[in-house]
């Protein structure tokens, strides 16, 4: 299964042990058929079980 997008609130979020986190991931969309695949993933992202790599960052003049 290929990456998916997670924004630095929602990856600091997952991390906090006092919620119930869990992130829907919906994809393999058709939408002529109407059917997708769904998976749910309990957090927190763990080392263990996943990879994240930061992909852009929001760069400020001073």
């Amino acid at each position: 299964m290929d990456g998916f997008y997670l924004s630095s609130n929602e990856l600091e979020t997952s991390k906090r042990t006092d919620s119930e986190y869990y992130i829907y991931r919906v994809y393999d969309l058709d939408k002529e058929k109407k059917t997708a695949k769904l998976k749910i993933y309990k957090t927190p992202l763990t080392d263990d079980e996943f990879r994240v790599v930061p992909v852009s960052y929001k760069v400020y003049t001073k």
